[in-house]
């Protein structure tokens, strides 16, 4: 709350002029005691919280993408949500020795022991490419390609660190009949864009 004395409110004001300057010199006092910051003369705004101004609610999770029941921050704990993932498999014809629903279920169980996500939300499926090139060799060359999409909101360390687990159970259960090229993409899904829904069953 701001106060002035009784003498700054009781000057005598007897010409236009006289007033504008009083005024004038009210304002500066009413500014420099209230407790905002100014941005400009004259000028006031809200005080906001640094992490409000940032537009961020902690290092690598921007306000609006926070996961669903996680720990925000930046920490290297994953964040558990209800409406994700989906995973999708991509391999060559020539890798058919493949148990691709084994791999699928070893994924899955990766991604659930993390603490990414309820067993009962990861949408797992696998795409088989009787048609493909490796390169331009007409060696034996095949390739398998995990795809994982998530919802916006982990840091980059906690992405990387889901990535190189699946990696290794790649690379555990993945045939070489010759020169395999293996990887593994993360992507974030738009929560802005994005609705889900469940229908029937024990839920």
């Amino acid at each position: 709350m701001v106060e002035f004395e009784a003498g700054e409110l009781m000057l005598p004001i007897k010409s236009l002029e006289a007033r504008l300057r009083w005024m004038a010199v009210f304002i500066e006092k009413l500014c420099s005691r209230a407790d905002f910051p100014r941005t400009a003369v004259g000028e006031r705004r809200d005080p906001q919280p640094p992490e409000r101004a940032a537009g961020t609610v902690g290092p690598g999770v921007r306000r609006g993408n926070v996961p669903r029941g996680g720990n925000v921050g930046g920490s290297s704990v994953p964040f558990p949500d209800p409406t994700m993932p989906f995973l999708t498999v991509e391999y060559s014809a020539n890798l058919d020795p493949l148990d691709v629903p084994a791999l699928l279920l070893r994924l899955n169980q990766t991604i659930v022991d993390g603490g990414h996500a309820d067993e009962l939300v990861i949408k797992s499926r696998a795409i088989r490419f009787d048609t493909f090139q490796v390169g331009t060799s007409t060696d034996v060359r095949g390739f398998l390609h995990v795809k994982l999409a998530l919802m916006s909101g982990r840091t980059d360390e906690v992405k990387k660190a889901l990535a190189e687990q699946l990696m290794a159970v790649v690379k555990e259960v993945s045939p070489t009949p010759g020169l395999v090229q293996l990887a593994v993409e993360l992507s974030d899904i738009d929560r802005a864009g994005f609705l889900s829904a469940r229908m029937g069953g024990p839920g």
